[in-house]
């Protein structure tokens, strides 16, 4: 359904092959070649950098709605670069389609990215793929920092992402990430 849409990684073909004692799969995936965001990151990100990964994001989500389809796993290592500069939304592996009722959508995902509504085991939509790509766009503008986290250079430990999350997840107020204009940092935010 999602084929043809630049930013979202682009499948041309898969194979199954079920191990020999029936338990499980080696699952081949024939897909187009990009980088990984996390090489891109090693090298100089910008702020318009974030801006572009975010217009190209939200196009991506914008194809996923369009098909009643929520990611539910934006974080930076479902994201990918192409030659040309593209940002593209790929690992759809945990997506649901969103029918008229969200009852019993699980809390499936990657909990530093989650939006609150998908961990608490609310209802949710395709609102919670925004907050998600908000906490990518916040910890590239933030020195690497998620929310609530000691600023760099400042060392963190477990603690310290535990009771980040809690003050995420349960709805305290973010302050803006350390970087960016004052508008994207607004943006990111909301």
């Amino acid at each position: 359904k999602l084929r043809g849409c630049v930013n979202i990684v682009q499948c041309d073909d898969f194979k199954a092959i079920p191990h020999d004692d029936g338990i499980g799969w080696d699952i081949l995936i024939k897909m187009e070649l990009l980088t990984p965001l996390q090489v891109k990151l090693r090298e100089d990100f910008n702020e318009d950098d974030v801006i572009e990964l975010g217009k190209d994001i939200c196009r991506a989500l914008v194809a996923c709605n369009e098909e009643g389809i929520t990611h539910r796993d934006i974080k930076p290592q479902n994201i990918f670069i192409s030659a040309d500069g593209d940002y593209k939304l790929g690992d759809f592996g945990i997506a649901r389609i969103i029918e008229k009722t969200t009852m019993g959508l699980s809390r499936k995902g990657t909990y530093e990215y989650m939006a609150p509504e998908v961990y608490w085991g609310h209802d949710y939509g395709p609102s919670v793929d925004l907050y998600s790509l908000g906490m990518v766009m916040y910890r590239y503008l933030n020195d690497g920092r998620m929310p609530f986290m000691p600023q760099s250079p400042a060392a963190v430990h477990a603690d310290d992402r535990e009771e980040a999350f809690i003050k995420r997840v349960n709805g305290h107020e973010m302050l803006p990430p350390r970087c960016g204009s004052d508008e994207l940092r607004r943006i990111v935010l909301k």
